[in-house]
């Protein structure tokens, strides 16, 4: 008998014999799934409600039931977002309906992250506590990177629980759980396998033991030696001084430099300039340019995953969620702090318009100010995860898609958008499983009038993909990041380009952010000179007897001269090469005609 309207626990009236985590007037053909499971390994059954709405609304629950063979029942609530959790029953009864343990009904009492647990009448727990290491060895790990060792944890005794606590020390972690002491249950003959994480923070070693403390009343407690030691990068930059390049009016330069990692730590840098440059695509009408992984100077795929530290969002099949920066971005010339993180794979700055019809770039047509790695009728309702995160120490935004599938699909997409403070962004795809030729990927101003199309339905986005895009720039730099391993050598090339500046000096500074504890920011100063010829002054002629010589003062930085001449001041003149130029000197045999000359200065580029 299945009655839709829960009642409380126990009565006689039908259903009876029951099982109920969330019994009330759920509709799973509204949307979601059930599965059911039996875990060989751990002796249990299992029964999932995936994203399952009650009638009348649109927000999902996620719920799970757990039977174990030896009686024990535990409900789990993941996700619960109906707006009527105060009107189920949750609980268990008999098949008669006389009797029954009710844990909650019609009461607010039901919340997400929320585990309950049933005994059945009798639970003895003592157990037979064995572990598997006795000592585990981490050596040396960079600062704040994680390296995992596993050890399993044994119940030998044939009918008892096994309980107890897993007390790690400072460094440790199980289970990546940020608490230094876990719980456990192991059902009898069973066992359970726990992953102890090292990350370390200083440079220093950490040696201890991990005690693990059980019911098992002829052996309380076990332990685990744990040695580990915390290292740290040290980074070198072989610019100690300015960078300078000189170039004439339209001509490029390129210097170099080196980035050394002396320390016994793996290091990470992350270069910034305030404007950085490549070529690939566009550039759109603003100036930004694109490139991507498969090319020459494209950049390289380095995924940044967030999930651990980041903050999730949850939004429905539309919505936008607003996330401050940290630091201020500039897009099309106008500043932000913060951004709206939408579900359809696209951010914007301005726009209301969370369209799931993707369109071409550009268009006057909403939503516009997007910054789009995967615009398309993506639905996070469905499965998957948000999470965005402030990356202080590259003073980078960090957004990732982690598993959402396009409506009515099932295969997931995991990609990421990284706004870095020098205005350039990022995109990279880890993972495409979906349909990947019906999305927008590129950039669009304020109003629609500019953008930057990289890919508009059609086959261009794949797994293990990175793009950038560059606001338009004077320098460039390669390679802009990289992880370097201990006494690795990184050469980084400095590009400058002169088009569409005026002549003169111009400066800016290159900031080397890495994970070096003691120089998180080496800046190197740029002096960039652009070099516009002058004319030649104090130009005068003489008689030298049958020679004509004219002289003049030297230009700077030219290399070479040139005369011209003509019979009136307002002709022609062309190039005269009846004469000899010896510095800032030239001289011809007197001609029966008159004569104008012009001397121009010309550089070698």
């Amino acid at each position: 008998f299945c009655e839709f309207s829960n009642s409380s626990i126990p009565a006689t009236s039908e259903p009876n014999g029951i099982v109920s985590p969330f019994w009330c007037d759920l509709d799973p053909s509204v949307q979601g799934n059930i599965y059911y499971y039996y875990d060989y390994s751990y002796g249990r059954f299992i029964i999932q409600y995936e994203n399952i709405v009650q009638y009348g609304e649109s927000s999902g629950n996620s719920f799970q039931i757990f039977i174990y063979s030896d009686g024990q029942i535990y409900f789990q609530y993941k996700i619960m977002g109906g707006s009527m959790l105060n009107a189920c029953t949750a609980g268990i009864e008999d098949p008669t309906g006389n009797v029954g343990l009710q844990v909650a009904y019609n009461t607010t009492y039901i919340k997400n992250n929320l585990a309950v647990r049933i005994y059945p009448s009798v639970v003895v727990t003592d157990g037979t506590l064995a572990v598997s290491e006795s000592s585990l060895n981490y050596g040396n790990v960079t600062l704040n990177e994680k390296s995992t060792k596993p050890f399993t944890i044994y119940n030998n005794h044939p009918a008892e629980v096994l309980e107890g606590e897993i007390t790690t020390i400072t460094g440790y972690s199980v289970s990546e759980s940020a608490k230094n002491v876990l719980a456990f249950e192991i059902n009898p003959l069973d066992s359970m396998v726990y992953d102890l994480v090292f990350q370390p923070v200083s440079a220093q070693s950490y040696n201890g033991y991990i005690i693990i403390t059980s019911t098992d009343t002829q052996n309380a407690s076990d332990s685990i030696y744990v040695s580990g030691t915390g290292v740290a990068p040290n980074i070198y930059v072989s610019q100690a001084d300015t960078l300078t390049a000189d170039v004439f009016v339209g001509g490029n330069a390129e210097k170099y430099f080196n980035i050394v990692n002396n320390g016994t730590g793996n290091l990470e840098y992350n270069l910034r300039v305030s404007q950085i440059s490549k070529g690939s695509g566009g550039p759109d009408s603003y100036g930004y340019t694109w490139a991507d992984s498969d090319g020459a100077v494209g950049p390289e795929y380095l995924w940044k995953e967030i999930s651990d530290k980041g903050t999730a969002v949850t939004l429905g099949d539309e919505g936008f969620f607003t996330a401050m920066l940290g630091f201020t971005f500039n897009f099309y010339g106008t500043d932000f702090t913060s951004v709206k993180i939408g579900s359809n794979g696209f951010l914007t700055f301005t726009s209301s318009s969370d369209s799931p019809t993707n369109q071409a770039i550009p268009s006057a047509t909403d939503p516009n100010n997007v910054i789009a790695a995967f615009w398309d009728d993506l639905d996070p309702s469905i499965q998957g995860n948000i999470y965005y995160y402030y990356d202080s120490v590259f003073n980078r935004f960090i957004v990732q898609y982690e598993n959402i599938v396009r409506f009515g699909t099932t295969a997931g997409n995991t990609f990421e958008i990284i706004l870095n403070s020098d205005g350039t962004i990022i995109y990279q795809y880890k993972a495409l499983n979906g349909l990947t030729n019906s999305c927008t990927v590129g950039i669009e101003n304020s109003d629609g009038t500019t953008g930057l199309q990289l890919a508009y339905n059609s086959a261009y986005l794949k797994n293990s993909f990175a793009v950038e895009l560059y606001p338009p720039t004077w320098i460039s730099t390669t390679p802009r990041w990289d992880y370097m391993l201990p006494s690795d050598t990184t050469e980084v090339t400095v590009g400058f380009n002169s088009a569409n500046l005026t002549p003169g000096i111009h400066y800016t500074n290159l900031n080397i952010d890495s994970t070096d504890p003691d120089t998180p920011t080496v800046t190197v100063p740029v002096k960039f000179n652009i070099i516009e010829l002058t004319a030649p002054q104090n130009v005068t002629t003489s008689l030298v007897g049958a020679t004509i010589k004219l002289s003049w003062t030297a230009v700077p930085y030219a290399t070479s001269y040139k005369i011209y001449s003509s019979d009136t001041p307002y002709g022609t003149f062309v190039e005269d090469t009846t004469g000899t130029i010896n510095g800032t000197q030239w001289t011809t045999n007197i001609v029966n005609a008159k004569k104008f000359y012009k001397v121009t200065a010309y550089a070698a580029k």
